[in-house]
This record gives C-alpha cells, sequence and structure tokens, in this order.
C-alpha cells in the first residue's frame, strides 16, 4: 500500500512540474509576444521615414527569403518529430530529428547574416533611415531568438545524451516545443508583413 501511494504521489508531482514548465513557457510568451507587437508598430509606424534611403519596394527581395522561410519552417516539423520521437522514447530518433531541427535554424541564420552583409555593402546600414532601423531592430532580435534556440537544442541534446528519454527530458522537449514554434509564427509575420507587402508599397 506504502509502495503505490508513493508512486502515485511521484506520478503527480511530475504531472503539476510539467504543468508548471508549460504554463511559465506559455506566460513567457506572451510577454515576448508584446514586445514583437511593439517592434512591428514601431516599423509601421517608421514605414515612410526613409530619408534619403530605400523604400520597402527598393530594399525588400521577396525571391530571395523564400528559401530561409522554408527552412525554418521546416524545423518546426522537424522539431514535432523529434519531440514526438522522444515522447515514444526513441532516443536516436529523437536526436536526429533535433539535430535536423538545428541544422535548418542554422542554415536559416547563414542566409540572414548574409542578407544583411548585402544590406550593408549597398550602403544601407542600421544608421541610413529610421525605416531601415527599424527592420533591422524587429529582423534582428528574431534573428537573436533563433540563435537562442539553437544554443537551447544544443543543450537538450546533451541532457537526453547523458540522462536518456526520461520524463524531465520530454517535458523539456515539449517546452521547447512551445517556444520554437512561437519564433516560426513570429517569422511567418515578418515574411507576410515585411517582405510580401515590401513589394507592393
Amino acid at each position: 500500500m506504502g509502495m503505490e501511494t508513493t508512486v502515485q504521489e511521484t506520478a503527480e508531482g511530475v504531472v503539476e512540474h510539467q504543468s508548471q514548465r508549460k504554463t511559465a513557457m506559455f506566460l513567457f510568451i506572451c510577454a515576448e509576444a508584446v514586445i514583437f507587437g511593439c517592434l512591428f508598430a514601431t516599423y509601421f509606424v517608421m514605414l515612410h521615414h526613409q530619408g534619403n534611403g530605400p523604400g520597402p519596394s527598393e530594399f525588400f527581395h521577396f525571391k530571395k527569403i523564400i528559401l530561409p522561410t522554408v527552412l525554418l519552417l521546416s524545423s518546426s516539423l522537424t522539431w514535432y518529430f523529434a519531440n514526438e520521437t522522444l515522447r515514444m522514447k526513441e532516443r536516436g530518433k529523437a536526436m536526429v530529428f533535433a539535430a535536423a531541427t538545428a541544422g535548418l535554424a542554422l542554415g536559416f541564420l547563414s542566409l540572414e547574416v548574409m542578407e544583411f552583409l548585402q544590406n550593408a555593402s549597398d550602403g544601407n546600414t542600421l544608421s541610413r533611415s529610421p525605416f531601415v532601423s527599424s527592420y533591422y531592430l524587429l529582423v534582428g532580435l528574431h534573428g537573436c531568438h533563433v540563435l537562442f534556440g539553437v544554443l537551447w537544442m544544443g543543450l537538450l541534446m546533451m541532457h537526453v545524451k547523458t540522462k536518456g528519454e526520461t520524463e524531465a527530458n520530454r517535458g523539456r522537449f515539449a517546452s521547447f516545443g512551445i517556444y520554437w514554434h512561437f519564433v516560426d509564427s513570429v517569422w511567418v509575420f515578418i515574411f507576410i508583413l515585411l517582405y510580401g507587402l515590401g513589394e507592393f508599397l
């Protein structure tokens, strides 16, 4: 009887901990959403403050951003598989999908850095105009979130490699998934509102 009670209490404790972890992550995401919302608002306020710099139709190149977008959005799918395979206690597959997610994210970041460098070489640096500055602030902050996510993935993979497919690691993967899907969702808005609309403004 005592053993059954202990097991039940342990299981309840794990469930409660996982619930608290997810709640904390959702609160964090809400705070991040407010920050990005403010940056989007700033961007649209500065949209027509171009000074002697380029406007959206000259600055944005929609076709060049398609590949980075495919890479980043694909990473949401690979992380979903990483989370699901770890949940099914298939550690090897989970590690492969997690590594694929990190690789896709790094590919996205590499292309974004190349875009920034090209913009800078064209004279469109941070101080070129309020419009360009607001672009760098919004897209740059998103890029920082992607980089942080890659580092976080590396830490999660180390946990799985050393401790296996434990309940705690499955909870960590699930919590990270909430963060990663949010980061990808923000990019969808950037893709549509900046690069998409930029072709027509």
